[in-house]
This record gives structure tokens, sequence and C-alpha cells, in this order.
């Protein structure tokens, strides 16, 4: 899971599912700029944006989290894709991603415990 290191508001190794939904909430009430509880466009697509690990996610994946296509996204659909994306990666469904799960396919490389980076790419053969 990208950003995990930003993610773990505690420090401790672990992200749980409660720092990953405070962070929906810190994402999305910072995006938000009318208060009217949806988010545009225009809230999200300018320069500046949030400082948040999801703020980039939010302005990157905005078609798929608008998930019933309507051209706004709700706190429920960042949440709920937030989530969808903290379980699958949470493979004994303890609510916490450890260094382990995270390290797992589609995790974040420098998660590793044992500190590894991911190899270096490929230069393509002549």
């Amino acid at each position: 899971m990208a950003h995990a290191k930003e993610l773990d508001a505690n420090g401790d190794g672990v992200v749980t599912r409660e720092e990953m939904t405070a962070e929906v909430e810190r994402t999305f009430a910072g995006y938000d700029r009318n208060g009217d509880g949806k988010l545009t466009a225009d809230e999200y697509s300018g320069p500046g944006g949030v400082r948040s690990a999801m703020g980039g996610f939010v302005k990157q994946h905005a078609k798929e989290l608008d998930a019933n296509g309507d051209g706004v996204i709700t706190r429920e659909e960042l949440l709920n894709t937030a989530l969808r994306m903290f379980d699958k990666a949470d493979a004994n469904h303890d609510g916490r991603l450890t260094p382990d799960e995270l390290a797992m396919p589609g995790g974040e490389p420098s998660a590793k415990p044992d500190g590894g980076q991911p190899p270096p790419p490929q230069k393509p053969e002549p």
C-alpha cells in the first residue's frame, strides 16, 4: 500500500483500520472547501491540494472513486474505496497492516522487515 509510512500516525510500524479511516476523514475535509459533504472536480483537481497521504490518490483516481458516476465523490465513496484496499492488504483480517502484509505484492516494498528495496529496473536488450 503506497504511503503506508505516512498513514502510520503513531509510528509503530503498523497501519490500523482506524488510522486509515482517520486519514480518509482528514483528506476529505481538506478537499471539501465549501463544506457540503461532496467533492467536485473544482475542489480536488486544482493546484495546491491537501497535504495528506491520500491527497494525490484522490486527484489521480477521482473517476474510480466516484462509484455511481455522478461527478461527485462522497465521503462514503472515498471511505469504501480506502477500506476495500486496506482489507485486501490485511491478509489475516485483524484490522492491522503489518510490515509483512505491506511487503506483499501490491504492498510497499520499503516496508519489508529486512529493509529491502525493490530491484533496479532492467535495461532493455538491444
